[in-house]
């Protein structure tokens, strides 16, 4: 019944956000997705419940692609937290492809765009969390992103992957030690489960 109130209530507040002038199309694709929830979730094979939703906020790929910067994040986190939606379950802002640069440090670090993000993604972030909000990052699990930036598999020309590494919690990877998590190549795991394997376990690592 809970369930029941909440998708009502997102269901009213979309609604009324579709007369103003607001960027939210990810947000509605993952109400359909909530729609489909069951409202009592089965047990995972390991006996740890899962969640009644998956995790719903705003992904900047919907409508952005790779035309985003710093500025178009922290609007958007804004309206999350504005509009109520965030008070409504939608409390998780996720960067999608693009915001890396094409090419590791020589250290084999990943870099954020610095043109996207001047100040580096650490102060969006904090600036996402100081909201109360969720923040989630993407990565690939192949040699590169969709869009042919770096990915965390390993290079085309050989060579180790970076799963560990861009999991790391320690400096430089600032990226990925203040919260967030990597969100890897969907198709990429699925074709090649041992990936997800290996990317669990450099997770597993940071605890």
């Amino acid at each position: 019944m809970r369930l029941t109130r909440l998708l009502e209530t997102v269901r009213l507040s979309l609604l009324r956000q579709l007369a103003q002038p607001l960027r939210l199309m990810a947000a509605l694709a993952v109400f359909a997705c909530a729609v489909a929830t069951p409202a009592l979730a089965a047990p995972a094979a390991q006996g740890t419940p899962l969640a009644l939703v998956p995790p719903m906020g705003w992904n900047d790929w919907a409508h952005y692609q790779c035309g985003f910067t710093a500025s178009t994040i922290l609007y958007n986190a804004h309206a999350l937290v504005d509009r109520g939606l965030a008070a409504a379950g939608y409390n998780t802002v996720t960067i999608d492809d693009c915001w890396m640069q094409k090419d590791r440090d020589a250290s084999g670090n990943l870099q954020a765009d610095p043109q996207r993000f001047p100040q580096g993604i650490e102060s969006v972030v904090q600036s996402v969390h100081s909201l109360g909000l969720k923040f989630g990052i993407y990565e690939d699990a192949g040699y590169s992103t969709c869009a042919g930036f770096a990915g965390s598999g390993q290079p085309k020309g050989g060579g180790h992957a970076h799963f560990l590494q861009d999991a790391s919690p320690e400096p430089p990877h600032r990226i990925l030690g203040v919260g967030t998590g990597i969100f890897s190549g969907l198709a990429r795991l699925v074709r090649c489960p041992d990936l997800g394997a290996r990317l669990r376990a450099a997770l597993a690592r940071r605890q």
